[in-house]
Protein backbone atom coordinates (compact mmCIF):
# COMPACT_ATOMS: atom_id res chain seq x y z
CA UNK A 1 0.00 0.00 0.00
CA UNK A 2 1.21 3.53 -0.72
CA UNK A 3 -0.33 4.94 1.94
CA UNK A 4 2.97 7.49 4.27
CA UNK A 5 2.31 6.77 7.91
CA UNK A 6 5.28 8.74 9.32
CA UNK A 7 7.09 11.84 9.19
CA UNK A 8 10.18 9.84 8.40
CA UNK A 9 8.80 7.72 5.40
CA UNK A 10 7.81 11.25 4.21
CA UNK A 11 10.90 12.49 4.39
CA UNK A 12 12.24 9.94 1.96
CA UNK A 13 9.62 9.66 -0.54
CA UNK A 14 9.89 12.93 -1.06
CA UNK A 15 14.06 13.53 -1.29
CA UNK A 16 13.87 10.81 -3.72
CA UNK A 17 10.85 12.15 -5.42
CA UNK A 18 13.27 15.86 -5.82
CA UNK A 19 15.54 13.75 -7.90
CA UNK A 20 12.85 13.16 -10.80
CA UNK A 21 12.59 14.63 -13.83
CA UNK A 22 9.00 15.38 -12.98
CA UNK A 23 6.12 14.33 -10.33
CA UNK A 24 2.14 13.85 -10.77
CA UNK A 25 0.03 15.34 -8.31
CA UNK A 26 -3.37 15.17 -7.18
CA UNK A 27 -5.43 15.60 -4.19
CA UNK A 28 -8.46 14.88 -2.54
CA UNK A 29 -10.99 17.86 -0.75
CA UNK A 30 -14.12 18.09 0.36
CA UNK A 31 -16.06 21.25 0.11
CA UNK A 32 -20.10 20.86 0.22
CA UNK A 33 -20.02 22.48 4.14
CA UNK A 34 -17.35 25.28 3.59
CA UNK A 35 -16.51 27.87 0.92
CA UNK A 36 -13.08 27.24 1.01
CA UNK A 37 -11.47 23.11 0.31
CA UNK A 38 -10.73 21.28 3.21
CA UNK A 39 -7.77 19.49 1.75
CA UNK A 40 -7.75 15.56 2.92
CA UNK A 41 -5.05 13.81 1.29
CA UNK A 42 -2.43 14.73 -1.34
CA UNK A 43 -1.34 11.86 -3.75
CA UNK A 44 2.13 12.01 -5.40
CA UNK A 45 4.32 9.96 -8.27
CA UNK A 46 7.56 9.99 -9.45
CA UNK A 47 10.17 7.79 -11.14
CA UNK A 48 10.88 6.18 -7.63
CA UNK A 49 7.37 5.37 -6.94
CA UNK A 50 3.79 6.81 -5.54
CA UNK A 51 3.27 7.93 -2.11
CA UNK A 52 -0.84 8.79 -0.71
CA UNK A 53 -0.54 11.16 2.06
CA UNK A 54 -3.02 11.57 4.67
CA UNK A 55 -3.20 15.47 5.41
CA UNK A 56 -5.43 15.00 8.14
CA UNK A 57 -3.30 12.88 9.93
CA UNK A 58 -2.22 15.55 12.99
CA UNK A 59 0.99 13.15 13.69
CA UNK A 60 2.32 13.62 10.27
CA UNK A 61 4.72 16.59 9.56
CA UNK A 62 4.07 17.86 6.23
CA UNK A 63 6.95 19.88 5.67
CA UNK A 64 8.92 17.99 3.33
CA UNK A 65 5.28 17.45 1.29
CA UNK A 66 5.21 21.49 0.83
CA UNK A 67 9.41 21.70 0.27
CA UNK A 68 8.56 19.25 -2.80
CA UNK A 69 5.38 21.13 -3.98
CA UNK A 70 7.32 24.24 -4.36
CA UNK A 71 10.49 23.21 -5.56
CA UNK A 72 11.01 25.66 -8.18
CA UNK A 73 13.39 23.42 -10.37
CA UNK A 74 10.75 20.45 -9.83
CA UNK A 75 7.76 20.12 -12.98
CA UNK A 76 4.65 19.17 -11.00
CA UNK A 77 1.57 17.71 -13.29
CA UNK A 78 -1.77 18.04 -12.74
CA UNK A 79 -4.94 16.95 -14.47
CA UNK A 80 -7.69 20.13 -14.26
CA UNK A 81 -5.38 21.60 -12.06
CA UNK A 82 -7.51 24.63 -10.99
CA UNK A 83 -9.11 23.35 -7.58
CA UNK A 84 -5.90 21.49 -6.31
CA UNK A 85 -3.73 24.77 -6.70
CA UNK A 86 -6.53 27.00 -5.37
CA UNK A 87 -6.21 24.66 -1.79
CA UNK A 88 -1.91 25.17 -2.54
CA UNK A 89 -2.93 28.80 -2.62
CA UNK A 90 -5.23 29.23 0.59
CA UNK A 91 -2.75 27.01 2.93
CA UNK A 92 0.34 28.93 1.76
CA UNK A 93 -0.53 32.11 -0.37
CA UNK A 94 1.35 31.57 -3.69
CA UNK A 95 1.39 29.08 -6.26
CA UNK A 96 4.14 26.71 -7.02
CA UNK A 97 6.53 27.20 -10.25
CA UNK A 98 6.93 24.65 -12.80
CA UNK A 99 3.30 24.10 -13.18
CA UNK A 100 1.96 21.59 -15.94
CA UNK A 101 -1.78 21.07 -16.85
CA UNK A 102 -2.53 17.83 -18.83
CA UNK A 103 -6.15 19.09 -19.18
CA UNK A 104 -4.34 21.62 -21.10
CA UNK A 105 -2.09 19.97 -22.85
CA UNK A 106 -4.92 17.35 -24.10
CA UNK A 107 -6.49 20.52 -25.48
CA UNK A 108 -3.42 21.58 -27.97
CA UNK A 109 -3.15 18.16 -29.02
CA UNK A 110 -6.86 17.86 -30.30
CA UNK A 111 -8.78 16.73 -27.26
CA UNK A 112 -12.00 18.17 -26.44
CA UNK A 113 -11.72 21.04 -23.81
CA UNK A 114 -11.57 19.97 -20.22
CA UNK A 115 -12.08 16.80 -20.85
CA UNK A 116 -11.75 14.62 -17.99
CA UNK A 117 -8.85 12.79 -16.01
CA UNK A 118 -10.67 9.13 -16.79
CA UNK A 119 -11.65 9.94 -20.43
CA UNK A 120 -8.06 10.75 -21.22
CA UNK A 121 -6.22 7.79 -19.49
CA UNK A 122 -8.83 5.82 -21.78
CA UNK A 123 -8.04 7.19 -25.07
CA UNK A 124 -4.26 7.28 -24.34
CA UNK A 125 -3.88 4.20 -22.19
CA UNK A 126 -6.99 2.30 -23.05
CA UNK A 127 -7.20 1.46 -19.19
CA UNK A 128 -10.65 1.67 -17.67
CA UNK A 129 -10.56 3.52 -14.75
CA UNK A 130 -13.36 2.58 -11.43
CA UNK A 131 -14.34 5.76 -10.43
CA UNK A 132 -16.40 4.47 -7.93
CA UNK A 133 -14.60 6.30 -5.06
CA UNK A 134 -14.82 9.93 -7.10
CA UNK A 135 -17.74 11.11 -5.01
CA UNK A 136 -16.65 9.75 -1.17
CA UNK A 137 -17.03 11.75 1.86
CA UNK A 138 -12.70 11.91 1.95
CA UNK A 139 -12.99 13.05 5.66
CA UNK A 140 -13.69 9.39 7.08
CA UNK A 141 -11.14 7.53 8.93
CA UNK A 142 -9.22 5.38 8.46
CA UNK A 143 -9.36 5.28 4.76
CA UNK A 144 -9.77 2.00 3.13
CA UNK A 145 -7.92 0.17 0.65
CA UNK A 146 -9.82 1.13 -2.12
CA UNK A 147 -9.66 4.51 -1.48
CA UNK A 148 -5.91 4.58 -1.58
CA UNK A 149 -5.78 2.79 -4.41
CA UNK A 150 -7.77 5.11 -6.35
CA UNK A 151 -5.78 8.09 -5.00
CA UNK A 152 -2.86 6.47 -5.95
CA UNK A 153 -4.42 5.31 -9.97
CA UNK A 154 -4.85 9.58 -10.11
CA UNK A 155 -1.10 9.73 -10.24
CA UNK A 156 0.36 6.84 -11.39
CA UNK A 157 -1.63 6.80 -15.03
CA UNK A 158 -1.02 10.46 -15.29
CA UNK A 159 2.75 10.12 -15.19
CA UNK A 160 2.58 7.82 -18.46
CA UNK A 161 -0.58 10.22 -20.07
CA UNK A 162 1.89 13.36 -19.62
CA UNK A 163 4.68 11.88 -21.49
CA UNK A 164 2.20 10.74 -24.51
CA UNK A 165 0.99 14.51 -24.31
CA UNK A 166 4.57 16.14 -24.17
CA UNK A 167 5.94 14.06 -27.25
CA UNK A 168 2.92 14.49 -29.40
CA UNK A 169 3.31 18.43 -28.45
CA UNK A 170 7.38 17.82 -28.93
CA UNK A 171 6.35 16.41 -32.52
CA UNK A 172 3.63 19.67 -33.40
CA UNK A 173 5.87 21.70 -32.27
CA UNK A 174 3.58 23.30 -29.71
CA UNK A 175 5.52 22.73 -26.19
CA UNK A 176 5.86 26.80 -26.70
CA UNK A 177 2.00 26.48 -26.52
CA UNK A 178 1.60 24.77 -23.43
CA UNK A 179 4.34 27.06 -21.62
CA UNK A 180 2.79 30.38 -22.72
CA UNK A 181 -1.13 29.04 -21.09
CA UNK A 182 0.70 27.51 -17.79
CA UNK A 183 1.92 31.23 -17.82
CA UNK A 184 -1.59 32.40 -16.21
CA UNK A 185 -1.88 29.35 -13.46
CA UNK A 186 0.62 31.50 -12.23
CA UNK A 187 -1.58 34.25 -11.06
CA UNK A 188 -3.23 34.32 -7.57
CA UNK A 189 -6.34 36.19 -9.33
CA UNK A 190 -6.49 32.92 -10.69
CA UNK A 191 -8.06 31.04 -7.81
CA UNK A 192 -9.51 34.03 -5.89
CA UNK A 193 -12.94 35.09 -6.10
CA UNK A 194 -13.36 38.67 -5.68
CA UNK A 195 -16.85 39.55 -3.97
CA UNK A 196 -17.12 42.36 -6.50
CA UNK A 197 -17.44 39.81 -9.64
CA UNK A 198 -19.87 37.91 -7.73
CA UNK A 199 -22.90 39.22 -10.05
CA UNK A 200 -21.23 37.24 -12.79
CA UNK A 201 -22.30 34.30 -11.08
CA UNK A 202 -26.09 35.19 -11.64
CA UNK A 203 -28.92 33.66 -13.82
CA UNK A 204 -31.74 36.28 -13.61
CA UNK A 205 -34.63 35.69 -15.50
CA UNK A 206 -34.74 37.97 -18.40
CA UNK A 207 -38.21 40.07 -16.90
CA UNK A 208 -35.73 41.00 -14.04
CA UNK A 209 -36.60 44.87 -13.82
CA UNK A 210 -33.54 47.28 -13.51
CA UNK A 211 -33.30 48.25 -9.90
CA UNK A 212 -33.94 44.68 -8.81
CA UNK A 213 -31.15 43.63 -11.30
CA UNK A 214 -28.38 46.11 -9.72
CA UNK A 215 -30.06 45.31 -6.08
CA UNK A 216 -29.51 41.39 -6.91
CA UNK A 217 -25.83 42.27 -7.64
CA UNK A 218 -25.30 44.41 -4.55
CA UNK A 219 -26.73 41.52 -2.72
CA UNK A 220 -24.07 39.02 -4.42
CA UNK A 221 -21.00 40.88 -3.09
CA UNK A 222 -22.37 40.37 -0.07
CA UNK A 223 -23.03 36.82 -0.19
CA UNK A 224 -19.88 36.39 -1.07
CA UNK A 225 -17.94 38.49 1.57
CA UNK A 226 -19.91 36.37 3.92
CA UNK A 227 -19.36 33.74 2.24
CA UNK A 228 -15.74 34.13 2.47
CA UNK A 229 -15.68 35.61 6.07
CA UNK A 230 -17.94 32.48 7.52
CA UNK A 231 -16.05 29.72 5.74
CA UNK A 232 -19.83 28.44 4.48
CA UNK A 233 -20.87 27.63 0.70
CA UNK A 234 -23.15 30.80 -0.93
CA UNK A 235 -25.98 28.40 -0.61
CA UNK A 236 -25.97 28.32 2.85
CA UNK A 237 -26.06 32.19 3.44
CA UNK A 238 -28.30 32.78 1.09
CA UNK A 239 -29.57 30.71 -2.32
CA UNK A 240 -30.42 32.58 -5.50
CA UNK A 241 -34.31 32.36 -4.85
CA UNK A 242 -33.51 34.13 -1.60
CA UNK A 243 -31.11 36.76 -3.21
CA UNK A 244 -34.52 37.67 -6.28
CA UNK A 245 -37.11 37.78 -3.32
CA UNK A 246 -35.07 40.17 -1.77
CA UNK A 247 -33.69 41.81 -4.76
CA UNK A 248 -37.42 42.01 -5.91
CA UNK A 249 -38.96 43.92 -2.41
CA UNK A 250 -40.09 47.27 -3.20
CA UNK A 251 -38.23 48.22 0.13
CA UNK A 252 -35.34 46.92 2.63
CA UNK A 253 -37.99 44.97 5.50
CA UNK A 254 -36.39 42.87 8.18
CA UNK A 255 -38.89 40.50 7.87
CA UNK A 256 -38.59 39.77 3.96
CA UNK A 257 -34.50 39.64 4.51
CA UNK A 258 -35.09 37.09 7.24
CA UNK A 259 -37.33 34.95 5.44
CA UNK A 260 -34.63 35.09 2.46
CA UNK A 261 -31.78 34.19 4.27
CA UNK A 262 -30.65 30.33 5.36
CA UNK A 263 -32.58 29.63 8.71
CA UNK A 264 -29.00 28.83 10.23
CA UNK A 265 -28.07 32.68 9.33
CA UNK A 266 -30.91 34.51 10.99
CA UNK A 267 -27.94 36.70 12.65
CA UNK A 268 -27.11 37.92 9.58
CA UNK A 269 -30.38 40.45 8.98
CA UNK A 270 -29.32 43.03 10.44
CA UNK A 271 -26.09 42.97 8.65
CA UNK A 272 -27.44 42.27 4.99
CA UNK A 273 -30.42 45.39 5.79
CA UNK A 274 -27.76 47.63 6.78
CA UNK A 275 -26.18 46.97 3.73
CA UNK A 276 -29.15 47.60 1.82
CA UNK A 277 -29.39 50.81 2.96
CA UNK A 278 -25.90 52.26 2.49
CA UNK A 279 -24.46 50.06 0.23
CA UNK A 280 -21.00 51.03 -0.81
CA UNK A 281 -20.56 52.58 -4.57
CA UNK A 282 -20.01 50.28 -6.94
CA UNK A 283 -20.32 50.54 -10.55
CA UNK A 284 -23.16 48.40 -11.68
CA UNK A 285 -22.27 46.62 -15.65
CA UNK A 286 -24.57 48.13 -18.24
CA UNK A 287 -27.01 45.88 -19.51
CA UNK A 288 -25.04 45.41 -23.29
CA UNK A 289 -22.08 43.88 -21.27
CA UNK A 290 -23.45 42.32 -18.56
CA UNK A 291 -23.65 38.02 -19.30
CA UNK A 292 -27.06 38.49 -17.59
CA UNK A 293 -28.39 41.26 -20.03
CA UNK A 294 -31.84 41.44 -20.73
CA UNK A 295 -30.56 43.10 -24.46
CA UNK A 296 -29.41 40.65 -27.39
CA UNK A 297 -26.16 42.54 -27.82
CA UNK A 298 -25.86 41.65 -31.85
CA UNK A 299 -29.69 42.38 -32.52
CA UNK A 300 -29.11 46.59 -30.90
CA UNK A 301 -25.58 46.76 -32.77
CA UNK A 302 -25.38 48.39 -36.41
CA UNK A 303 -25.35 45.43 -38.95
CA UNK A 304 -21.77 45.96 -39.81
CA UNK A 305 -20.21 45.27 -36.35
CA UNK A 306 -22.79 42.16 -35.90
CA UNK A 307 -22.20 41.20 -39.32
CA UNK A 308 -18.02 41.78 -39.04
CA UNK A 309 -18.64 39.34 -35.93
CA UNK A 310 -19.77 36.52 -36.98
CA UNK A 311 -17.03 36.90 -40.19
CA UNK A 312 -14.90 36.69 -37.09
CA UNK A 313 -16.58 33.76 -35.62
CA UNK A 314 -17.01 31.36 -39.02
CA UNK A 315 -13.19 32.34 -39.37
CA UNK A 316 -12.34 31.22 -35.82
CA UNK A 317 -14.01 27.53 -36.39
CA UNK A 318 -11.90 27.05 -39.42
CA UNK A 319 -8.63 28.18 -37.78
CA UNK A 320 -9.38 26.47 -34.88
CA UNK A 321 -10.54 22.83 -36.67
CA UNK A 322 -6.93 23.74 -39.01
CA UNK A 323 -4.69 23.92 -35.62
CA UNK A 324 -7.30 20.92 -34.08
CA UNK A 325 -7.66 23.02 -30.90
CA UNK A 326 -11.10 23.90 -28.93
CA UNK A 327 -12.58 26.90 -30.19
CA UNK A 328 -12.70 28.54 -26.77
CA UNK A 329 -8.90 27.73 -26.06
CA UNK A 330 -8.15 30.68 -29.16
CA UNK A 331 -11.46 32.88 -28.30
CA UNK A 332 -14.67 33.65 -26.89
CA UNK A 333 -17.03 35.91 -28.44
CA UNK A 334 -16.84 38.85 -26.25
CA UNK A 335 -12.64 39.13 -27.66
CA UNK A 336 -14.50 38.90 -31.04
CA UNK A 337 -16.59 41.96 -30.69
CA UNK A 338 -13.59 43.93 -29.20
CA UNK A 339 -11.67 42.62 -32.74
CA UNK A 340 -14.63 43.79 -34.49
CA UNK A 341 -14.93 47.40 -32.74
CA UNK A 342 -11.11 47.92 -32.76
CA UNK A 343 -9.44 45.57 -35.05
CA UNK A 344 -5.40 45.53 -34.25
CA UNK A 345 -5.89 48.02 -31.54
CA UNK A 346 -7.73 45.39 -29.50
CA UNK A 347 -5.60 44.02 -26.62
CA UNK A 348 -6.67 40.76 -26.90
CA UNK A 349 -4.99 37.26 -25.92
CA UNK A 350 -5.98 36.30 -29.40
CA UNK A 351 -3.44 38.53 -30.99
CA UNK A 352 -0.77 37.00 -29.02
CA UNK A 353 1.61 34.35 -28.90
CA UNK A 354 0.63 31.14 -30.21
CA UNK A 355 -2.89 32.31 -30.80
CA UNK A 356 -1.43 34.91 -32.81
CA UNK A 357 -0.40 32.63 -35.23
CA UNK A 358 -3.33 30.06 -35.25
CA UNK A 359 -6.08 33.27 -35.56
CA UNK A 360 -4.99 36.39 -34.37
CA UNK A 361 -3.06 37.12 -37.99
CA UNK A 362 -5.88 35.97 -40.21
CA UNK A 363 -8.17 37.99 -38.38
CA UNK A 364 -6.23 41.28 -38.71
CA UNK A 365 -5.74 40.10 -42.59
CA UNK A 366 -9.64 39.55 -42.35
CA UNK A 367 -10.70 42.73 -40.84
CA UNK A 368 -8.45 44.64 -43.09
CA UNK A 369 -10.06 43.20 -46.49
CA UNK A 370 -6.95 40.78 -47.33
CA UNK A 371 -8.59 37.28 -47.02
CA UNK A 372 -11.63 36.29 -48.02
CA UNK A 373 -13.58 33.60 -46.98
CA UNK A 374 -15.70 31.07 -49.44
CA UNK A 375 -18.24 27.64 -48.58
CA UNK A 376 -15.93 24.45 -49.04
CA UNK A 377 -12.90 22.72 -48.48
CA UNK A 378 -12.57 19.76 -45.48
CA UNK A 379 -13.83 22.10 -42.86
CA UNK A 380 -16.79 23.69 -44.96
CA UNK A 381 -14.78 26.86 -45.47
CA UNK A 382 -11.95 27.86 -47.64
CA UNK A 383 -9.72 31.19 -46.43
CA UNK A 384 -8.37 32.83 -49.16
CA UNK A 385 -4.96 33.82 -47.18
CA UNK A 386 -1.72 32.15 -48.51
CA UNK A 387 -0.74 31.16 -45.41
CA UNK A 388 -3.49 28.26 -44.89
Amino acid sequence: MPLLTTTAALEVFCLAAAQSDFITVDTEFLREKTYFPQLCVVQVASAAGVAVIDALDTSLNLTPLWDLLYNPALPKVFHAARQDIEILVNLHGKVPENLIDTQVAAALCGFRDNIGYDKLVKALLGIELDKTCQYSDWTQRPLSARHIDYAAQDVTHLRHVYEKLRATLARKGRLNWLTEEMATFANLDFYRTHPDDAWQRLKLPQNTRTNARQRAYLLAIWREEQAQRLNFPRGHILNDEGLLKIASSSTVKSAVVRAALNPTQGGLTENLCAFLQNPPPYSFPTLENSQNTLIDVHSCAPAPLALTTDLLRVLLKFCAAEAGVPEKMVANSEQLEILAREAEKAAVSALKGWRWEAFGRHALALLSGTMQLQVGGKHGVVASDTDF
